[in-house]
């Protein structure tokens, strides 16, 4: 009797490629709407947190240089003005004024603008020495760009009169 040898396959079938290819891509359509919520929400965390972040270092600022400070919008980083989405300073209040018009007050923290993110609102949040909001309660809204009315991103960014910072959570608007 003569044995025929052994001979190992040399790759794959296009029938196996092909249902390889199918199974990552049913995968694949049923990971990545979660994998974009996730994604979302993580955005939209990231810019809770820095906002937090630089009130609480506003706030510092301001009772260390026993003069006030400000957190403003700002479109350039320099000056204020714009939306929250477009970025904001931290600045100290050497004249106590609420205006950033003299070059000696130093801006102490810059954010760039929160892409992807809406954060309507101009209101400019001024701390006392005391390190209360000399300027009153401010609330700024963050969400993402094109957030529809049942998905659950939007946070509202309350800043009371203490200093201390309230999340509340929501639908998008």
């Amino acid at each position: 009797m003569s044995r025929i040898p052994f001979q190992a396959s040399q790759g794959v079938t296009l029938l196996e490629l092909m249902i390889t290819v199918a199974i990552i891509a049913i995968l694949g359509s049923i990971a990545l709407p979660s994998f974009s919520s996730a994604l979302q929400s993580n955005r939209v965390a990231t810019t809770s947190n820095e906002f937090m972040a630089s009130v609480a270092y506003a706030r510092s600022e301001a009772m260390r240089n026993n003069r006030g400070a400000v957190m403003c919008p700002s479109t350039d980083g320099s000056s204020c003005g714009g939306t929250w989405a477009d970025g904001w300073i931290v600045w100290a209040d050497q004249n106590a004024n609420g205006t950033r018009e003299d070059p000696a007050e130093p801006v102490l923290r810059r954010q760039q603008s929160l892409d992807k993110q809406t954060a309507p609102g101009n209101t400019p949040i001024r701390f006392s020495p005391r390190g209360t909001v000399a300027s009153g309660a401010a609330s700024v809204v963050v969400q993402p760009v094109g957030c529809t009315t049942s998905q659950p991103f939007r946070r509202t960014l309350e800043v009371l009169g203490g200093g201390m910072v309230r999340i509340s959570k929501g639908n998008c608007a």
